[in-house]
Formats: C-alpha cells, structure tokens, sequence
C-alpha cells in the first residue's frame, strides 16, 4: 500500500471534524493549531489501519468551537439587553415629561353648578327668547350642560345675540357662562367682550344680562372704547333698548383731540 503525507490527511480530518460545530472560524482557527504541531507527527507513513494524532488534539479543536460558540451567543445576549434597556429608559422620559405637562397645565375652571349630576349634555346648543313676533334674544354655544334640578345650563364658548328696534343689534362673547330659567338670568365669563351696532366695544371679565328689566351689568373692571373717547371704571350698567351707560367707581376718561388746522 502506498504511503501518504500525514499532514495532508491529518488537515482534512480537522477541516471534516470542525465542520460539525458549523463554524467555517473554528476551521481555520484549527488548521492553524495543526500547523503548530510537532514536525514528527507528519513524518510517519500512514497507512489505512493507522494514523497517529496526539492525545490532546481533539480536546483543543473542540474546546475552542465550543468557547466561539459561546462568545457568539454571548454577544448576541448583550446586544438584545441594550436594545431592550434603552426601549424602557425612552419609555419612562417620554411618560414623565407628559405627566409634567399635565402638572403645569391644569385644565381651566368653568362655571360648573353644586349639582353632582347633569340631565343632559348639548353640543351647538341654541337658545332663544321671543316677545310677540320680535326676537329678543339669542344665543348658541359650543357646549351646554343641563341641570334639571337647579334650572341651570352651563355653557362653554358662547354667543349672546341682543336685538333693539332702535339701538340695533349688540352681541357679547364670553369662554363661559350659565343661563338660569327660574331667575330669568344670562351671566357671562371669561374674555367677555360687548361690540354694539355702532361701533362701541367694552370688555371685562363677567357680565350679567337680564332679559326682563333690559339691563346689562357687572361689578368688575370695564374698559369701553367709543370712537375717540375712551373710559376705564369698576363696575357699570349698560342699558341695550336705549344706550345707556353708567359707570360705578373709579371712573376714568380720555379724550382723544385731532390737531387743530393752521
């Protein structure tokens, strides 16, 4: 029988063995420990009964598959914790910059009434008053919550609509307000601003109308802008049917003169 180089078998036994560990780096990583042995190994013939590897050939091949193989999986362990550890960090700054912004930004109060309970929620609800075929007045919000015990409506965003045969139409907005049948009242607040047909405009931060005596009135500050004549006071009743107005306390005016022509 012909003799062979050792060596050569030797390196395709190790290329077969690695292959098991399916690990193409554990090949070459163990062709590179063949290399390195003792020269005498390649030196004796081989025939196809025998072939001499050392002792502890295959514990090294072996140990280290299995070493790569873990360090592999390792990795892979390390990488998979990062992505879940930085998921959870972005998780909890973005839940505590939306709980902050809930703490400095609390909802704004409206006028809500004792009552626990309410009959009836309106959305674009619309209300008016008619004596004879004359509309008196109307209004319409965004919102309007009925209270069936108290007689009240609560409403959110509205608009207030006046009518007067003589002095014409005067319309006031406010965020909020109640209108109360049993009282026969229309009270109004937040960035309550009066505008008349004629050109007047009056501001302040609550105001009452009542239907039945024709009156408008407040007890807060009121600014009111009439063309050149400008009047800041505390408190005021405004008369729609005949444009009437009386101011209270405090009562400050301004003129406004054009420059006389030379």
């Amino acid at each position: 029988m012909k003799n062979y180089c050792g060596g050569c078998l030797l390196c395709c036994a190790v290329l077969t063995s690695s292959a098991n560990f399916k690990g193409y780096a554990s090949s070459l990583r163990a062709v590179r420990l063949v290399s390195s042995l003792p020269h005498n190994v390649f030196q004796k013939p081989f025939n196809s009964t025998s072939l001499l590897f050392p002792a502890d050939f295959w514990t090294v091949v072996s140990a280290n598959a299995i070493v790569n193989s873990m360090s592999m999986a390792n990795q892979k362990r390390i990488k998979q914790a990062l992505m879940a550890g930085v998921l959870l960090v972005s998780i909890a700054i973005a839940a505590t910059i939306a709980f902050r912004q809930m703490q400095l930004s609390p909802p704004e109060p409206s006028l809500r009434s004792s009552s626990p309970d309410v009959d009836m929620t309106m959305v674009t609800a619309s209300f008016s008053e008619m004596r004879g075929d004359a509309k008196l007045w109307d209004l319409t919000a965004e919102q309007a919550d009925y209270d069936k015990d108290t007689g009240e409506i609560f409403l959110q965003q509205l608009l207030t609509n006046i009518y007067d045969d003589k002095a014409g139409k005067l319309q006031i907005t406010a965020r909020n307000g109640f209108y109360d049948e049993k009282k026969r009242l229309i009270s109004m607040t937040g960035d309550v601003q009066v505008v008349t047909e004629k050109g007047m405009t009056l501001t302040t931060e609550q105001l009452d109308y009542l239907p039945d005596q024709d009156l408008i009135k407040t007890d807060k500050p009121v600014h009111l802008k009439d063309n050149r004549l400008t009047i800041t006071a505390i408190g005021m009743e405004l008369f729609p049917g005949t444009e009437q107005v009386k101011f209270h306390h405090q009562i400050n005016s301004v003129i406004e003169v054009k420059n006389a022509r030379k």
